[in-house]
């Protein structure tokens, strides 16, 4: 077993024997003995199915856990990071605090990364120095850790991914510089964690903060990290990038507004795309506006007369858009008044949420916001939109199936007469008729729907026969 192991099981018989101490004599207190013992050994087969006990033991190993943090090995030092990472009390997170200044970069790395899943706010500023650690694994893990906790402070330490973690990023114990490998294995990790905290719904106000106050490398990642969210609060801010000196910035804010844009930026990005100056960002600008307008012009002076004939009708949008972004904010308890404000057919984008379209977190937002709403209003949107989706099933399946989750009254008899013009479509001999999901789709909402109303009507009956 080792010298070490013995002295360890020799100190807590001694501990045992001592007066007062007969309360602790007990089948826990013998396998909590026997387990931290089990953790210093050097043997895996013995130290990781203790780990894996002491773990499961909770807070009440915690005071003994941290008399075995001073141990004079960096192994065990490590092991109790990794289990105290590992238990779900506020009362480790100190302990992991105190290793994550460890002087081995083993020990810091492990508590590093269970700070980062403590999910306390405090873990931020001790992960967020090690992110300058002289150590590439430590910077690695911090960056993961960050990612982890998902505190949209990193944002903007995150957005400096390509330098590696600072500073400090061309150092290294002994004097030796990281190698390359290290280096992209840190910016992946950074990358990847900016990626993952951008796209979090609550932390978007912080994301669009973060693209002003940055300077313009770190900018361009934050740029690059809002392209894949798609959510419109992002838009005045990305639209206000339109107006950067650096060309880089421009193009890749417009192309991002292609994702998170909407009517608001309609104005910029007509100037940047009618621009004299032939760039990167006129191109970037025109490609984005053919995106959300439909209009498909080049850059140059089209765009000026299509805002010229269309202006005052996009200024119209504004306030509607402004209220879709508000929607995505978690935050914001919107209530049936408030979309009341609006026709059904102005709130489509809560339609397209429920479709799929936009950030991951806005189709289940988008139909509980459906569900707020008076239901008799969808009833002819809805339905005009599915005869006019007639070369697209994917979306006319969705549509019923909306129309009936929101229970929209009086749907039977439009969704029996769909139905049965889809029956009359003639299908290819012993091949399967074109429109074979729709019509299973509107078959079972249907018999549903005449299920429901026969229930109706025996109740009513039934009612009326005991009056």
């Amino acid at each position: 077993m080792g010298i070490r192991f013995l002295i360890v099981v020799a100190l807590l018989t001694i501990i045992g024997a001592l007066p007062g101490a007969q309360s602790e004599t007990d089948a826990f207190r013998r396998r909590l003995e026997r387990r931290l013992a089990e953790l210093t050994s050097s043997r895996k087969p013995v130290h990781r199915p203790a780990m894996r006990a002491l773990a499961t033991m909770g807070a009440r190993a915690l005071p003994d856990l941290a008399l075995l943090s001073r141990d004079a090995a960096a192994s065990v030092r490590a092991r109790v990071a990794t289990v105290v990472s590992a238990i779900d009390a506020p009362a480790g997170f100190p302990l992991l605090v105190d290793l994550a200044r460890d002087p081995a970069a083993l020990v810091r790395e492990q508590a590093i990364l269970g700070l980062g899943s403590s999910g306390e706010s405090e873990a931020f500023a001790p992960i967020r120095a090690a992110l300058i650690d002289p150590v590439p694994a430590v910077r690695e893990s911090a960056a993961l850790a960050l990612g982890l906790l998902g505190d949209p402070r990193a944002l903007e330490p995150l957005a400096w991914w390509r330098d590696a973690g600072g500073e400090l990023s061309r150092l290294q114990v002994a004097g030796r510089r990281d190698r390359p490998a290290e280096i992209k294995s840190i910016q992946q990790a950074m990358r990847a964690s900016l990626f993952s905290i951008a796209a979090r719904a609550g932390n978007v106000d912080d994301l669009a903060r973060a693209l002003e106050a940055v300077a313009v490398p770190g900018k361009l990642a934050l740029i690059e990290a809002s392209y894949q969210i798609g959510d419109p609060r992002l838009s005045p801010a990305l639209s206000a990038l339109l107006d950067h000196r650096d060309p880089q910035v421009v193009a890749d804010a417009a192309t991002a507004l292609s994702a998170n844009g909407d009517s608001r930026a309609l104005s910029a990005l007509c100037r940047v795309a009618a621009g004299r100056r032939a760039g990167i960002e006129r191109e970037a600008a025109a490609k984005t506006l053919r995106r959300l307008t439909g209009h498909h012009a080049g850059p140059g002076q089209a765009w000026a007369l299509w805002w010229r004939d269309h202006g005052d009708r996009v200024a119209e949008l504004y306030a509607r858009d402004a209220f879709i972004a508000r929607l995505h904010d978690p935050s914001f308890a919107a209530t049936r008044a408030d979309l009341a404000r609006f026709p059904a057919s102005e709130l489509m984008p809560l339609v397209d949420g429920f479709l799929d379209q936009g950030p991951p977190y806005w189709p289940p937002r988008a139909l509980a916001l459906l569900r707020r709403d008076d239901p008799r209003r969808w009833r002819a949107p809805l339905l005009e939109r599915y005869d006019r989706a007639d070369a697209d099933d994917r979306e006319r399946i969705g549509l019923v199936i909306l129309l009936h989750e929101l229970r929209v009254p009086d749907l039977l008899a439009p969704l029996r007469a769909r139905l049965t013009a889809l029956d009359a479509i003639p299908a290819p001999e012993a091949a399967r008729h074109p429109h074979g999901s729709l019509r299973a789709a509107l078959r079972q909402t249907v018999t549903a729907l005449e299920r429901a109303a026969v229930s109706a009507a025996d109740g009513a009956a039934e009612g009326a026969g005991l009056r």
